[in-house]
Formats: C-alpha cells, structure tokens, sequence
C-alpha cells in the first residue's frame, strides 16, 4: 500500500509540476519585467502544486479547519490550471506551426506569444471558472421511466430515487447535503439509492448523518461503495452511510419489500475479486432486477443477466473537455444506454463534484427513475 501511495504521489507531483511549468513559461508575459513578479508567480505555483497532498495530509490528521482552508483554495485552483494548461498547450502547437510554415514558405503567419493572447486566454479562463462554479450549484432533476412486466401491478409505478459522487467531506458538507436532501424528499421515493462515493473525507465535528436519515423511502435506502470509500476511509464510509439510514450492498443481492431485486457490488478499488456474475446467476425469481455498481462498466457474462444498471463515477466529465478523455475509459458516460439482450445502464454524471467546486457542461444531478408495468395502461 505504502509502494502504491509513493508511486501515485510521484506522479501526480511529476505530471501537475510540468502542467504549471508549461502555464507559467506561456503567461509569464504579462507580468512586468522584473525577477520578484517572476519568483512570485513561480512561488505561488509551488503552494499550488503543494495544495491538495497538504490538504489530504492534514484531514487525515484531524485538522479540519486548516485542510478545509487549504482544499478550498488548492482543490478549485485544479479547476482553474487545467483550461490554462490546455490553451497554453494549444498556443505551444499553433506558434510551433505557425514557426514551421513561416520557415519553409514565404508565410507571415503570426504567432501566439505575446502579452494580449496570453490576457485574453487568462480572462476566458476566468468566465468558464466563474461559470462553472454556479453550474456545479445547479442541481438538476433528471427523470427516467422504464416499462417493464416484471414489474408488480401492487407496486405500479415504482419511484427510484438515485444519488451517486456527492463527496461528503473536505469541500461539501451541510449546506449542500441539505440541498440535495430536499430534493429527495420533495420526490417522496419508494426506494433511495447512492452508487458509490458518497464519503471522500472526514467531517471535523459535524454530525451530517441525519440529513440523510430522515428522508423516508418506504421500501429501503441501499447503497454500494465506491472507489474513493477504499481510498480514504473505508470504515468511517461505511459507519456514516449506515447510520445515515442505508443497508450497505457489498457483494450482496437483495429483495426489497418483496417488489425488486437489487444486487449491490463493492468496488474495484476494494482489491477483490468481483462477485458480480455468481450474485447475477443465481437470481431467478422474476422480478425486476436492478445492479447498483459504482463504475460503468458491463461484466463479459452480466449483460441480459439484470434490467438495470445504475452507476456513477463519470461525473460526466465534470468540466468540458475531459468528457472526451472520460469517455474513452467509460463508454456508457451518462445517462441511459441500452445493451445486448434486453439490460440498460443508466448512468449518473454525480450529485456531487470531485476536486474543484466547479462544473462545465456536466451539471450535478439527482435521479428519478420510475418502473413501469405496461398492464396498468391496459
């Protein structure tokens, strides 16, 4: 675990380190010409760089308030670095053509480098992190309706309430979980879901389980882990989930009110073989049968095995582009998908956010899924 945790750092701290070097090397420019406005800038990126492994550090520690101080500021510069990283890398290849045309033709393509493309770049930058910080405030209601005749005429229609990446810990804690709370019992769902990632940290002294306890869901509150619970605090995930009224799924199948099958499995980042196919094969009782697992991804055998899947972990990107990047690892991004023999996935781009309080074109959600039986209409 340790050889794990020193690898991870090194990377992270080789990769962010470059992505400020080239930042500060393309917007250095607009700072007067003086070597204390330069070390200035470069002391300020080293902090940033610094930000969140001191954030993390001091939260395990029981330093809430400094490490919420510090997330704060060097979670949501991350969102603020990687649009300046990727218009710096795109004015890098647009002056390297730009050089290239201009040595090989009698071309006077100008370039990129100066002073006014660097303030204009730094401005857009500015917009998209003001206007994703209130697009991640911005909870949606998304709202899906299955048919299906496995579902019972006595529990027709059958209201779902999914929540998936809320992240309770450094960056969102009672106010926002009161928002989504709200939300939720507003819907009055039969049943309430969370597919992973509900926790991502300690809490300080706040006792937030009750926010979620006393939203009622008549046939069961259930809930599966997800890979940042393994990573952070697994038994503190578990305790907070639990006694926020959730029957915790880790490899396990259950029947709720006798209306639903509803198959919970841990997360890869448990480090365990996945139970998935053997927990799949051995349901047979008819009924609808719904999969909650964190990631979107379909097991060789799963496939016409369950109805639904419901996941997360996506975020949907999270902050345009990075969807594009996402989505090469995760297919089934967001949203509901349907698959070989008669299976859905549905997945949630997050309730929450991860990192930096900011959202671009990916704007937190909670999910109404609502069940069918087709013979009602008849």
């Amino acid at each position: 675990m340790i050889r794990h945790m020193l690898s991870f750092l090194t990377l992270f701290l080789s990769l962010y380190t470059a992505i400020h070097a080239l930042v500060f090397l393309r917007l250095r420019v607009v700072l007067p010409d003086r070597l204390m406005y330069q070390l200035a800038l470069a002391l300020f990126f080293l902090l940033m760089i610094l930000a969140p492994i001191a954030a993390f550090s001091l939260d395990r520690s029981g330093h809430d308030m400094a490490a919420r101080l510090i997330a704060w500021v060097g979670l949501n510069w991350m969102g603020v670095i990687f649009p300046l990283f990727l218009g710096s890398l795109a004015f890098f290849v647009f002056d390297t053509v730009a050089w290239l045309l201009n040595s090989a033709t009698a071309l006077h393509v100008p370039t990129l480098a100066g002073r006014t493309p660097a303030m204009v770049l730094i401005a857009a930058v500015a917009v998209m992190s003001v206007y994703g910080f209130h697009e991640s405030r911005n909870l949606k209601v998304d709202r899906i309706t299955i048919a299906s005749a496995k579902v019972p005429i006595a529990a027709n229609p059958l209201k779902i309430a999914l929540i998936s990446d809320v992240h309770v810990g450094l960056m969102t804690r009672e106010s926002r979980l009161r928002e989504i709370a709200e939300v939720m019992k507003a819907e009055k769902p039969h049943i309430l879901l969370s597919a992973g990632d509900l926790i991502d940290g300690s809490f300080g002294d706040s006792d937030l389980t009750g926010i979620l306890a006393q939203i009622e869901a008549p046939y069961g509150k259930y809930a599966v882990t997800g890979n940042h619970e393994f990573y952070r605090n697994l038994p503190q995930a578990l305790d907070f989930t639990t006694r926020s009224g959730f029957t915790v799924l880790r490899n396990e199948a259950r029947t709720a009110h006798g209306l639903i099958n509803i198959i919970g499995v841990d997360d890869p980042a448990s480090g365990m073989p996945s139970q998935e196919t053997p927990l799949l094969s051995s349901n047979h009782n008819g009924l609808f049968t719904l999969l909650l697992k964190h990631r979107p991804s379909i097991g060789s055998e799963s496939a016409g095995q369950f109805d639904l899947q419901l996941s997360g972990h996506t975020h949907g990107g999270q902050i345009w582009p990075f969807e594009y990047l996402v989505r090469r690892a995760y297919p089934y991004l967001d949203g509901l998908y349907h698959l070989d023999k008669g299976s859905q996935i549905y997945t949630s781009r997050g309730t929450g956010t991860w990192g930096p309080q900011m959202r671009i074109l990916a704007p937190p959600v909670v999910t109404i899924i609502t069940l069918e039986n087709p013979a009602k209409s008849k």
